[in-house]
Formats: structure tokens, C-alpha cells, sequence
């Protein structure tokens, strides 16, 4: 997240409203989330029989649902000349509201099918595998689900009880098995048979209905199998299944999941040049409050200004304090991930330091409308130097160009602000905000506390269509009475918005921002201490309905 002045950078939001002021026909709907699924015109156009200058929108549904990122189209997003877009729209009263960005950049439903079909997918169970460490055995996901919509016809247009897989890395086959129709299988595999490098390998699965019979689907992804590390730091493996992250290698014995527990990454962003670069001590008071992660939010300029003076060095010593406090630290590169220079100095830098638990590109690419290949490009050339680590950025916009920007990362961590917010009237830019227009804040929302759980949700569901799988994070709102939003969120709000959004999926938690109000600071106290207690999933359960009016 960025914002005008001091913590909050140099740039304003832009952003749009709910969905019903582009569909006026449906507002009268009970369930806007029908709308909302996305503002899907496909689904919408077929069941509601809604007027052409809406299903006009339906020609654009046409895609290929299953594919790797290589075969990824990443389109050109350069807005008209002289029109500043947020999520691919204009924002400013004196620009005229366009379309062609926003329809470019929509991922659409696939249609609905009546005949099943099966929707087959495989993944590795972490990511990476790294020779030497024992976790975590080498094994395969394959996921056999009934679709009406995504994946592949069966064979004679009907369902079998079960199907014959077989799967293989690059060319070698490393296991040919049975599993029934319907299940999510994890299959174990010898990876002692392949020697472990730091490129990715090509991890393909096929599906045939009989033993003997042809494969009629196929399904594909990377799977990293790394030597030992060379670096003297932590190795952080992602767990696609759980969404944990599994710590090995050079970890202080005061590190969450040090002991190889599980444990729940929850922080903040935390202001750095105001804040923590003078006064490391704070992350004392970060870890006694039970928080497991701190994200340091860099300022502008290359790599060596980002951190002020000292640059990477002083961010080395701030490294050192936070293993000593038992604090992870997750690693920002806002404004530095498009530069292959300073990209390389820094993943160079800080790859082999204990407290490294994760790396952060882009923040807010789809609203600054990024290159599409932006997000990408730095995920390559991270894991070529890097692969110890996983991968996250964080989304703003509910639907610009997500297949693109998320084919950069490993973790995506949205980031949604209801809280004093007109979602459908700009305050800043004094203009509406619907699908193709404004600037408000909180892209598509529909100003409730349960608009990051929607958001994870709907995300979710644009995986599940591309066929790939992400793990996903959430941020919520610790701020207000700026910009946007008029007040503050209240101890009670905090707690609803990271509880649902805990609940829809959400494997780790991040707040914008510090230092924030002392309310604040201790509902995220309590909701840190919740979810990293032997109890957590007791604390989730007991999410409560919330009827607070924004």
C-alpha cells in the first residue's frame, strides 16, 4: 500500500465501487455477490437475460483455463496519453472514462458446462524440495475434481470411478498409480533419481480412465529441487497443502517455527526512515506483543537509498537485531523490482541471513498498472539467484490482469480498506467510481468488514479457473482519518476483518500500518497471540456475525 507523505510514499490510491452502478439492472438482487463473483457479465448475461449493452461484454470470455506461466499472455497496458489509471481506469473529474484497459485486463468465468468434466491438476507438495532436508517427504498433489466448467471432457462425455495417472518429471517417469474420481491425493515420488539444480524442472501429469486406455488429460507445473544451500542462512519451504512455512537451515533457536512447529506469520508493515531505523529496540515490543514477522517499508530510490543512510548496510545490522529479538523480517522491494541491478544486489545481500523468512516485490502493481510481465520477470531472476525462499506481492485491484501479475509470486496477499470509506463516491477526486471509472478506496468492495475475506475468496476462485495454485495472505486496515477514509478501524472491527479473512483462507495476516493507534495495536496483539497458540483454530471458529455500520 502507498500513500502521499511520510509512511505513506508518494503516490494515492485509485480505485472503484461495487458492482451494481456499471449493472443497475441487478441491483435490486438480494445476493450482490452474484454480481460481485467478479462482476461476472458472462454468468450474469446467461442467467439474468441482462440487456446487450451489458452481455456485449461476453466475447471476451474466451480462454485457456489450464496452463503453466510460460504460456501466459502478458498484454500491453499503457493507458491513453496524458490519463492517470488506477486499476486500469480513469480517476480525475477532467479524463473521460474508458473501457479498454478494465475489459483487457478482466479474467471471466469459464462457461458453464452441462456434460462433467474433470478438472486435473498436480503440484509439488513444497516448494522447494531441497536435498538433505527431511521435513517434509518428496511427494506429488494430484487433484481429480467434477467440474461444470473448468478441465478436460471425459472420454464417451461421462465420469469414470477412477483414473490412472501418471507423473513425470521433465522426461523421467517417477510413478504410474490409480486414485478414484473426486480426491486430492499426494502421491510420494524419489527425487534422488534426478539431480537436484537450481532451475525449476517441468513436473507434467497425465490422466487415462483404464490402465491401458490413452491419456485424456494433462495437467502441469514447476517443481524446484534444490541442492543443499550454500548460504549460511534460513531455508523457508513453502507448503502448498497446509500453506505453512517450513524453516530449516540456520535458524536461531528464538524463531517462530525454529523447532520446526508450525507457526502463524502475522505483522505489520512498519515504517522505517520515522521509525525503526532509529530505534531498533522496537522489535522487542513487536515480539512481546506475539507478532511473528515485521515488514519494514523501504522509501524510494535504488536499492542502496532505499534504507536511508547506511543503505544496505544499516538494513544488515537491522537483519541482526531482528534474529536477536526472534522476529522473521519480510524483505521489500517496492520500488526496486523492475531493476534487474538492484534487484540482484539485494536478493544477493540478505539471501544468506537467519532472519530472511520471505521476499516482497511489487506492492500495488495492478493499481500503478506495473508492466504485466513485471511481477514475472523479478520472480525468474529471484529464484534463479534465491530459490530458499518464497515469493509474495500484494494486489489491490478485485480484477486487473491477476493471471499476470500473481504468475510472479508464490504467497499473493491482497490488501482491502473499508473502514470510513464512501466505496462508491471518490471524497479525494470528487468523481463516482464504478467498474470502468473513480478513484475511491477500496477497489470493488462493498465497504463491509468482510471485504478482505471476499476478496481472498474470489482470488481463490480465479485460481481455481487458471488451473495453478497460489497461497494467499491478507492485509487489513490499521489506519484511517486520511484520504479516503474518515476514521480509524475499533478494536472490535480489527478483530472481525482478520478473523474472516483467516477463515476464507487467509494463511498469514499483515496490517497497514505502524505505528498505529494503541486500539489497534492490541486487537492485532490479541489476534497474533490467538492464532500462534495451541488454540487457534478454536479462535477462528469463533468468528462472530458482525453488524457494524461503516
Amino acid at each position: 500500500m502507498s500513500r502521499p507523505g511520510g509512511i505513506w510514499g508518494s503516490r494515492a490510491l485509485c480505485m472503484h465501487a461495487v458492482c451494481t452502478s456499471t449493472y443497475p439492472e441487478i441491483a435490486s438482487l438480494s445476493h450482490l455477490s452474484v454480481c460481485r463473483i467478479l462482476g461476472s457479465p458472462q454468468r450474469l448475461g446467461a442467467r439474468m437475460k441482462l440487456p446487450h449493452r451489458v452481455s456485449a461484454l461476453l466475447v471476451a470470455a474466451a480462454h485457456v483455463w489450464a496452463r503453466t506461466a510460460s504460456a501466459i499472455d502478458y498484454p500491453d497496458n499503457t493507458p491513453p496519453k496524458n490519463v492517470d489509471v488506477w486499476c486500469g481506469k480513469a480517476y480525475r473529474a477532467t479524463d473521460v472514462p474508458f473501457t479498454g484497459l478494465v475489459d483487457k485486463g478482466w479474467l471471466y468465468p469459464p462457461p458453464h458446462s452441462d456434460v462433467p468434466r474433470l478438472a486435473f491438476t498436480c503440484r509439488a507438495r513444497l516448494k522447494p524440495f531441497v536435498k538433505g532436508t527431511d521435513a517434509r517427504k518428496a511427494s506429488i498433489v494430484v487433484d481429480a475434481r467434477i467440474s461444470h466448467d473448468v478441465g478436460t471432457p471425459f472420454p464417451h462425455a461421462r465420469p469414470v470411478e477412477s483414473i490412472y495417472v501418471t507423473v513425470s518429471v521433465s522426461s523421467l517417469q517417477l510413478v504410474n498409480t490409480q486414485m478414484r474420481l473426486g480426491d486430492q491425493v499426494e502421491i510420494a515420488v524419489d527425487l534422488d533419481k534426478l539431480p537436484p539444480r537450481t532451475e525449476p524442472y517441468s513436473l507434467t501429469c497425465h490422466a487415462a480412465a483404464s490402465d491401458s486406455g490413452p491419456q485424456f488429460a494433462t495437467a502441469s507445473s514447476e517443481l524446484y529441487w534444490l541442492p543443499p544451500s550454500p548460504y549460511n542462512g534460513s531455508i523457508v519451504q513453502l507448503d502448498t497443502s497446509t500453506g505453512e512455512l517450513v524453516v530449516s537451515g540456520n535458524i536461531a533457536p528464538g524463531l517462530p517455527g525454529a523447532n520446526r512447529e508450525p507457526f502463524f506469520p502475522i505483522g505489520y508493515y512498519t515504517g522505517w526512515g520515522n521509525y525503526l531505523e532509529s530505534n531498533f529496540g522496537i522489535l522487542s515490543e513487536i515480539k512481546k506483543a506475539g507478532f511473528t514477522l515485521v515488514h519494514p517499508i523501504p522509501g524510494g530510490g535504488s536499492a542502496n537509498e532505499a534504507w536511508g543512510q547506511g543503505g544496505l548496510q544499516r538494513f544488515g545490522q537491522f537483519l541482526d537485531a531482528a534474529l536477536e529479538a526472534g522476529v522473521w523480517v519480510m524483505y521489500d522491494m517496492r520500488h526496486t523490482y523492475s531493476s534487474s541491478a538492484d534487484l540482484k544486489m539485494q536478493i544477493r545481500a540478505f539471501r544468506d541471513h537467519p532472519a530472511l523468512l520471505l521476499w516482497y516485490t511489487a506492492d500495488e502493481p495492478d493499481g500503478h498498472n506495473d508492466p504485466t510481465n513485471s511481477t514475472y520477470l523479478a520472480y525468474k531472476s529471484i529464484n534463479a539467484l534465491d530459490g530458499y525462499h518464497p515469493v509474495s506481492f500484494t494486489p489491490n485491484c478485485q480484477n486487473y490482469f491477476f493471471e499476470q501479475y500473481a504468475s510472479g509470486a508464490d504467497i499473493v496477499v491482497p490488501d482491502i480498506y473499508p473502514v470510513g470509506n464512501n466505496v462508491t463516491f471518490s471524497t479525494v477526486y470528487n468523481t463516482p467510481c464504478n467498474r470502468t471509472y473513480g478513484c475511491c478506496g477500496c477497489d470493488n468492495c462493498l465497504g463491509t468488514l468482510h471485504d478482505l475475506a471476499t476478496r481472498i475468496e474470489e482470488m481463490k476462485e480465479f485460481t481455481r479457473w487458471m488451473g495453478t495454485h497460489k497461497i494467499f495472505w491478507g492485509v487489513s486496515q490499521a489506519f484511517g482519518a486520511s484520504e479516503f477514509w474518515s476514521r480509524v478501524p475499533t478494536h472490535d472491527e480489527m478483530v472481525d476483518m482478520s478473523r474472516s479473512a483467516i477463515a476464507a483462507g487467509a494463511k498469514g495476516m499483515l496490517y497497514w500500518a505502524s505505528p498505529t493507534t494503541d486500539e489497534i495495536w492490541k486487537a492485532t496483539s490479541e489476534i497474533a497471540k490467538g492464532m500462534n497458540s495451541q488454540t487457534a483454530g478454536k479462535w477462528v471458529v469463533q468468528e462472530r456475525e458482525v453488524r457494524t455500520e461503516l
